[in-house]
């Protein structure tokens, strides 16, 4: 079975798109639109009559590499730590378990909130941004990864 080359070309932009998006869309457009994507990636989805499933579906499996790769980096920093003689392996463990620790932490805070505000049909845009400080990242505002 032949592919076409615009098939193949499609989710690459979007996931190239997605994260230049997630990387640089400025506050004020992200502010600004009631759209769960940033504008670039719902024009494209529009453009190419993507659907919102398909999309959803590349922006989780791109969150998941970039948090793999996050973990892969946080590891080997940790191991070049040891390896310099830094800290020791015990305290390499106690290191990554503290840091799962804090991260299934957030998750449940975010959760939480998530649900607190479903709960009382409020955008999360209001809260302070939401999630992800500065920019609100990808968990800011009420964003595209909001779920």
């Amino acid at each position: 079975m032949k592919i076409s080359k615009k098939l193949l070309l499609v989710p690459a932009l979007v996931i190239t798109l997605a994260g230049t998006a997630w990387m640089g869309i400025s506050r004020v457009s992200a502010a600004t639109t009631d759209s769960k994507y940033p504008p670039l990636v719902t024009k494209f989805m529009q453009k190419f009559g993507l659907k919102e499933s398909d999309v959803q579906s590349v922006m989780d499996e791109v969150q998941s590499d970039r948090q793999k790769e996050m973990q892969a980096r946080y590891e080997a920093r940790l191991t070049e730590a040891v390896t310099a003689g830094e800290i020791t392996a015990a305290q390499k463990q106690l290191l990554w378990d503290k840091h799962a620790e804090l991260q299934a932490k957030m998750q449940a805070q975010r959760q939480e909130l998530q649900t607190w505000a479903t709960q009382n049909n409020i955008d999360l845009k209001y809260l302070n941004g939401g999630f992800g400080g500065h920019g609100g990242g990808m968990m800011g505002r009420g964003g595209w990864m909001m779920k």
